[in-house]
């Protein structure tokens, strides 16, 4: 950040705080930067406004000193910038009851830094700002957490902190039982297997992902490797029989079959696999049986043929 002289109060912030030093509520509003060029003439006690105000920057943190100054935290980013810009100057404003929202303080600096655009390159810094409170009995600020960077301070003052407390805080924004952030707060996984079911951590199934699948040699059957698949018996050429580790709760579910040869071929035919039986005998919450034969040409009829290597995918049943 580029090196900026202290704060100057306005003409409108000082009058400001004289409400303040009375009761009136100094609640600052937020914090905006821009690219203006002071020259000679320039009195920043004088100004409305920042000379060329480029982006307006919300408030994360405020806290009074006790020594007649306050601290403003504001992250500087550049997230949805479209023109880059350099930072001359930065202003403070507040609500004042009378006048709306007023430029409370403003500083400059005569050796500004860059920001580019979004896109460029991206920028997050957490800035701190001091300016004069004086004695003021209530001072505020309206806080904003749509960009949130913890510093190395915050993360210190939260390592003491119960587990519980943020539970709780999880609840009053999710509602009571509310399985996701809670379960991630305590280091858990947000979905669990349930019998070989992805499940959700209300229990719900989470339908697109696969509940079985295989990969299996045809010539006998030998898995390579599997996801709920007990076994693979093959019963005859191009015939085989598959049982799950866990049965399905129905037999609705979805079988997607392709295959692969190691040998490249001329042999215009066409390879398919798919469900055998058909009906209860075929699919079953146990099993299920598939077929591989090869389609005929002129000269040949289609026949039953064992797969090199077997791909096999089951989708639901779980529900």
């Amino acid at each position: 950040m580029a090196d900026f002289n202290g704060t100057v109060l306005t003409d409108k912030g000082r009058n400001l705080l004289s409400k303040s030093l009375t009761g009136t509520t100094l609640q600052f509003t937020k914090v905006a930067l821009g690219d203006g060029v002071w020259d000679s003439s320039t009195n920043p006690e004088n100004l409305d406004d920042l000379v060329s105000k480029k982006i307006d920057l919300p408030i994360n943190n405020l806290s009074v000193t006790g020594d007649g100054t306050a601290v403003l935290r504001f992250v500087l980013t550049n997230t949805g910038l479209t023109d880059g810009f350099f930072t001359r100057e930065i202003g403070i404003y507040a609500d004042d009851p009378d006048l709306g929202e007023i430029l409370y303080a403003v500083t400059h600096s005569d050796n500004p830094d860059f920001i580019p655009s979004d896109g460029v390159v991206k920028i997050e810094n957490v800035t701190d700002i001091y300016t004069v409170v004086s004695n003021a009995q209530d001072v505020t600020a309206v806080i904003s957490d749509t960009v949130v960077i913890a510093t190395k301070d915050d993360v210190k003052n939260l390592a003491d902190v119960d587990d519980s407390l943020i539970l709780n805080k999880l609840k009053n924004v999710d509602g009571t039982g509310s399985g996701l952030d809670a379960d991630l707060v305590r280091g858990s996984e947000p979905v669990k297997f349930d019998n070989n079911s992805i499940k959700k951590c209300d229990g719900s199934t989470i339908k697109n992902q696969c509940t079985a699948w295989v990969n299996f040699d045809g010539s006998d059957g030998s898995i390579r490797d599997s996801f709920n698949i007990d076994s693979v018996t093959r019963d005859d050429t191009g015939k085989y029989s598959l049982s799950f580790s866990v049965d399905m709760n129905n037999s609705n579910y979805i079988v997607v079959a392709y295959g692969e040869d190691y040998e490249d071929s001329d042999d215009p035919r066409t390879r398919e696999i798919g469900l055998r039986g058909g009906g209860a005998d075929g699919k079953t919450k146990s099993g299920f049986k598939i077929q591989s034969n090869m389609n005929g040409s002129a000269d040949t009829s289609p026949y039953f043929d064992d797969i090199s290597i077997a791909n096999i995918l089951i989708f639901g049943g779980k529900s």
